[in-house]
């Protein structure tokens, strides 16, 4: 049976031993599909024995090595009580000693590092600031790719028939006008002339 029909059978469980999500049902689908009952029958049993017998050596170690913890007990025991003492005569000193060792070591550190701590945080904002123009970088040359694109429709058309008319110098006095700066170099003129 593969893994997703498993997980389907049994959303919230699991077949490993060691999670605290653990099936047994799944666990015994997994591995033991093809067992006969008997064998499981007699799978549990051992199980059940090895698990007494575990019981049994954790208590023989424990009587074996009996004086050691004994003695890790009493020298905890004793630790505690000295660090009662150190409380009540000196007002936990202990900690306070840490506390400063910390924040001299913060205040040391400060002044090694601020320098690097001050260029790395410059480098962020210069990149920062790199990603925002490139990310919006259509925005930010809008008005002048408008300008260009204005630039290139600057032409000036002339649908005109040369003919002797009037207003041919009057046109050419219109597009001296035109032609200066302060109109943006952009005139679209269409003429015609009969």
């Amino acid at each position: 049976m593969d893994q997703t029909s498993l997980m389907q059978m049994f959303p919230d469980g699991s077949g490993n031993l060691r999670m605290e999500n653990f099936s047994p049902a799944w666990y015994l689908i997994e591995n033991h599909r093809e067992t006969k009952l008997s064998d499981l029958r007699k799978g549990l049993s051992n199980l059940i024995l090895s698990t007494k017998e575990g019981e049994k050596s954790s208590a023989d170690l424990h009587r074996a090595n009996l004086y050691s913890l004994i003695n890790c007990v009493d020298t905890l025991a004793a630790l505690h009580d000295k660090m009662q003492i150190e409380k009540n005569t000196r007002g936990w000193p202990l900690t306070r000693n840490i506390s400063d060792k910390l924040e001299e070591s913060h205040t040391t550190a400060n002044a090694v590092f601020h320098e690097v701590l001050a260029r790395k945080d410059r480098a962020d904002a210069t990149r920062n600031a790199l990603s925002v123009l490139t990310r919006f970088r259509f925005i930010f040359f809008l008005s002048s790719a408008i300008d260009q694109n204005l630039a290139k429709v600057t032409t000036i058309n002339f649908k005109q028939k040369i003919q002797y008319c009037p207003l041919t110098s009057a046109f050419m006095c219109l597009c001296d006008l035109a032609m200066q700066p302060k109109f943006g170099g952009i005139i679209v003129l269409v003429l015609e002339a009969r």
